[in-house]
């Protein structure tokens, strides 16, 4: 995410629990903070595979 510039340093991201689909473990929803301070949306994570999208 910080290689794509989604974020600028790894301090500046946070995770939120997401959600479960099925029998899947779930997924979490990742934000940073912007440049004005401000909480913003990123992607979603796939707790078991580590991939995102969003």
């Amino acid at each position: 995410m910080i290689q794509n510039e989604y974020a600028d340093s790894k301090e500046n991201l946070f995770y939120k629990n997401g959600y479960i689909s099925g029998d899947n473990p779930g997924y979490y929803e990742v934000y940073t903070i912007d440049e004005n301070g401000e909480e913003r949306y990123i992607v979603v994570v796939n707790v078991k595979t580590g991939s995102y999208h969003g």
